[in-house]
């Protein structure tokens, strides 16, 4: 069983955490249709799991303190774990010969590599969101 971080959804992460909710959820759409591209599986269904993941955590985002490192393990883990278990679930029905311990370990799995690949993957990011001008989602006090 080979298992990989999955770097699209680190960058759906990303957008949901940094950036405006339009540009959020494009870039979670974009992220996972990029996915769909390289990967078996039916055409838009990551295209749509990653930008309702990038929506989730432009709502959920204000109520986190996501800049802590442990913060964005455990976030990054429970969204690889969410939409990694919905796909275990289609492939399931699918192709029910897998067997349900073998997708659920497949999907802790990579939920854990996928946690651990992003916190040097979204401290890269950060640095350059910051250094493009990427405008964060969060607005503080009067407009400019």
């Amino acid at each position: 069983m080979s298992v990989t971080p999955d770097l699209f959804l680190i960058v759906a992460v990303y957008g949901g955490l940094r950036a405006r909710r339009d540009r959020a959820m494009l870039l979670g759409w974009a992220a996972g249709l990029c996915k769909d591209l390289f990967c078996v599986s039916p055409l838009g269904l990551h295209a749509l799991l990653f930008l309702l993941a990038a929506f989730g955590l432009t709502q959920m985002r204000r109520y986190l303190f996501h800049r802590r490192w442990s913060v964005r393990f455990v976030l990054v883990f429970a969204v690889s774990f969410a939409c990694n278990g919905v796909y275990a679930i289609g492939l399931l029905i699918s192709e029910p010969q897998i067997g349900l311990s073998v997708a659920a370990v497949r999907t802790t799995y990579v939920s854990l590599y996928t946690a651990v690949a992003s916190l040097p993957l979204l401290w890269v990011l950060w640095r350059l969101g910051r250094w493009l001008g990427v405008e964060h989602g969060l607005r503080f006090g009067p407009a400019a």
